[in-house]
């Protein structure tokens, strides 16, 4: 077994060649370019982390989400959602097109650096994540990158592109992407028009201890720095929090919210 290691190729580097120089007469600019993170760490095998990558780029949201089982060497490894998500071996988190910083789980294995002992090492932990792009409640899909026809928890895809653009706009302003780190985890239901959600914030690596959540005198659930409740509508987003000081919701639609919670 070998660790994978960033490879040049010649091929590579005529490319790479071939980009400048186009790049240099059409002014071209980086941000042009699709770009690659980790947003699942499946785990180390050998001295190789693998992971889920996903694509992230302005045109492919909204893409159909194409169910992809990934099989190597006969061994069903797992499902993922193409064109987002990629099951790889990886050096680094995050990355552009064609730096190289990654490797395809079939790839790894014909060229060595995954063994036989390792790939079904990788199946077993993508069994117990149960595919962290692609959701399945039995046998009905419930999660899938972007689909156009799949509800997010009973929100469409307009709804969920909202909320994610909403919550980057306030915590990462800079990015001008659709993060996937940022998930609606929960809908707790319509009050007068605006939805009430759980966001999980998978930027933040740590989340610390979980503590009660408690609004009105009403306890929800438990949430941490990584989990949060807000309230969705033409208005914006707003916290929870401060929609009940403003009057967007009662009492009785924390104790609604409570019951609607699945914990």
């Amino acid at each position: 077994m070998k660790k994978f290691k960033v490879r040049i190729y010649a091929a590579a580097s005529v490319l790479a060649a071939v980009m400048l120089a186009v790049c240099l007469f059409a002014s071209c600019s980086s941000a042009s370019k699709t770009r690659w993170r980790i947003v699942s760490q499946v785990g180390t095998f050998g001295e190789n982390k693998v992971g889920v990558m996903v694509w992230q780029h302005d045109e492919m949201v909204g893409y159909p989400c194409v169910i992809n089982e990934v099989t190597v060497n006969g061994i069903f490894i797992g499902r993922t959602g193409t064109p987002q998500y990629d099951i790889v071996v990886y050096e680094k988190e995050e990355g552009e097109s064609g730096d190289g910083a990654f490797m395809y789980l079939q790839q790894a294995y014909d060229e060595g650096v995954l063994s036989d002992a390792d790939i079904l090492a990788v199946a077993r932990r993508m069994n117990e994540l149960d595919g962290p792009a692609v959701r399945f409640d039995g046998d009905n899909l419930v999660h899938c990158g972007l689909s156009g026809s799949v509800k997010f928890y009973g929100l469409t895809q307009e709804q969920v592109m909202g909320i994610n653009k909403a919550y980057s706009e306030i915590y990462y302003p800079q990015e001008t992407y659709y993060d996937y780190s940022i998930e609606v985890t929960q809908n707790l239901g319509t009050y007068g028009g605006n939805i009430a959600v759980q966001i999980y914030d998978g930027n933040i690596e740590d989340g610390g201890v979980k503590r009660d959540f408690m609004v009105g005198g009403v306890t929800i659930c438990e949430v941490n720095d990584a989990l949060s409740l807000w309230l969705y509508g033409e208005g914006g987003l707003v916290s929870l929090t401060e929609a009940y000081d403003e009057g967007l919701v009662s009492v009785a639609d924390m104790e609604k919210m409570a019951e609607l919670y699945i914990g």
